[in-house]
């Protein structure tokens, strides 16, 4: 039974931002996440805790993803809500030596600002293959 539902940040363009990120990654980077994200998916709020889970600042928070294979350490950022047991996707990236990409941290809070004003609008259920 899913705990959690998930929702994807839409961009202006009418793209999904966590899908359109996902397709410029290679197969087990794919797989690495979506198996990272369906955990989450199946687990209560008191398991959603490090090293999977982190708040990066204020109401924006990150799922932390490693792919073994690779080595590699992906991020997505995103926030609570709209609604009880909602987490809203909205910027994925790559994280090294404990740094996001350039950038990544303010397009979460950007996207969050137009999250909180527009709800629904900008959003898009989730659903892993």
């Amino acid at each position: 039974m899913k705990e959690w539902q998930f929702k994807a940040f839409r961009k202006e363009s009418g793209k999904n931002a966590i899908e359109e990120w996902l397709e410029g990654l290679s197969q087990t980077a794919q797989a690495s996440i979506r198996a990272g994200i369906s955990y989450l998916e199946a687990r209560p709020p008191r398991e959603w805790v490090r090293p999977f889970f982190d708040t990066l600042s204020g109401r924006i928070h990150k799922i932390r993803i490693t792919d073994i294979i690779e080595k590699k350490e992906y991020r997505i950022l995103g926030c609570f809500g709209p609604g009880d047991r909602v987490f809203t996707m909205l910027i994925g990236a790559i994280e090294k030596d404990r740094k996001l990409e350039p950038g990544a941290k303010e397009t979460a809070k950007q996207r969050y600002k137009i999250v909180q004003k527009y709800k629904e609008r900008c959003l898009y259920d989730y659903k892993w293959p």
